[in-house]
């Protein structure tokens, strides 16, 4: 039987990350939950600890404990996030009741949570219902929103946009580097439990050889002398496309906003989920901005960054003030259901360590 602070860490593992690199630690003193980044595991392997797709994945980790808290009972449970800034790794804790208060767990817990998932495959054309579509554009966290986008001219828009971002990634040898490390083909790395299993990436026939063969930055570099970068940014845009209807997360700049965009965007995608409605997360438009901030765009690709980043202002300008788009979620009804994405073992990613428990 599971103690309650092993359900809210597989709460918080059961969150979305980048690429799936699951890159946290969940820590239990006997009274605080703790989340930090996993440097040992993953250090130097996924984006840094205070890069804004780890933090994004926070925000998701952080949303889930506190989602799965409410539903066990626990109430109030807050999260405290730390004074300084994340560049180490740590993003807090909850303060949680002793486990004699807590009891001693719970054979089973059902929560929306636990059944999210990504769905790459085809949506059906089916329209979102009006309320849930009111209820995604009311929802908030702190300064972060949402919009959501369901006319042809904010779709064709919005697919340019990934397309145009696309065609800069696939000429981008450390996003490419970093894309190649985390894919993951069956039946070899079927034990690895984390990273992109390519069965979940709805590939036409021949897909997954192809990318393991382009995983080679050499190859890809030779192949793009021949515009290949250009047919896989429209293969990667075609699904937003065709989408009946898009969802646009954003946030302003700060660290602690973009840890408020995961929570919402976990909080959304679950939702969605659970109402049988699929969910494709797009990060690559946020993803090529982020590069261009921190001065990571190789300088042939800057120009056309900077007019991404114009046109992606215009087309998600969030609540104004600075927002920028965190994620881009395609949705809709799907057409079948899709393989889910491998998870960590709990042990690997949840210590409980009785001798540091702080004396009360």
């Amino acid at each position: 039987m599971p103690t309650v602070p092993q359900l809210l860490a597989s709460a918080a593992a059961a969150s979305p990350s980048a690429d799936n690199s699951q890159p946290f630690h969940y820590q239990w003193d006997g009274r605080h939950l703790s989340l930090r980044y996993d440097h040992d595991r993953v250090g130097g392997k996924t984006f840094a600890p205070g890069d804004p797709a780890t933090l994004l994945s926070a925000g998701c980790a952080i949303e889930n404990i506190l989602q799965l808290g409410d539903g066990i009972g626990i109430s109030p449970l807050s999260w405290r996030l730390p004074e300084k800034g994340f560049d180490e790794g740590d993003y807090g804790y909850a303060d949680l009741p002793s486990l004699d208060e807590l009891g001693s767990g719970f054979d089973k817990v059902a929560h929306p949570l636990f059944d999210r998932h990504t769905n790459r495959f085809p949506f059906r054309k089916q329209r979102i219902p009006e309320p849930l579509k009111e209820w995604i554009t009311a929802e908030r966290e702190e300064a972060a929103s949402t919009c959501v986008i369901d006319t042809a001219d904010g779709i064709r828009e919005a697919a340019t946009l990934v397309r145009r971002a696309s065609e800069i990634r696939f000429q981008t040898r450390e996003a490419h580097e970093w894309l190649a490390r985390s894919l993951r083909f069956p039946p070899a790395d079927d034990a690895r439990g984390d990273g992109l299993d390519v069965r979940t990436l709805a590939l036409p026939p021949g897909g997954a050889w192809f990318l393991r063969n382009v995983s080679d930055w050499r190859r890809m570099a030779f192949l793009n002398r021949f515009g290949v970068y250009r047919a896989l940014a429209i293969t990667d845009a075609g699904p937003v496309a065709r989408a009946p209807a898009l969802v646009a997360i954003t946030s302003p700049p700060s660290d602690r906003q973009i840890i408020a965009a995961g929570r919402l965007l976990v909080r959304i995608w679950t939702r969605l989920n659970s109402e049988g409605i699929g969910v494709h997360p797009y990060y690559v438009i946020s993803d090529q901005l982020v590069r261009l901030d921190q001065g990571r765009m190789p300088e042939h690709l800057v120009d056309r960054a900077r007019m991404l980043e114009q046109r992606a202002s215009r087309a998600f300008p969030g609540g104004g003030g600075g927002e920028r788009i965190r994620m881009l979620l395609r949705i809709g009804y799907p057409t079948r259901k899709p393989p889910r994405s491998r998870r960590l073992p709990l042990e690997l990613v949840f210590t409980d360590r009785p001798a540091e428990r702080p004396e009360r």
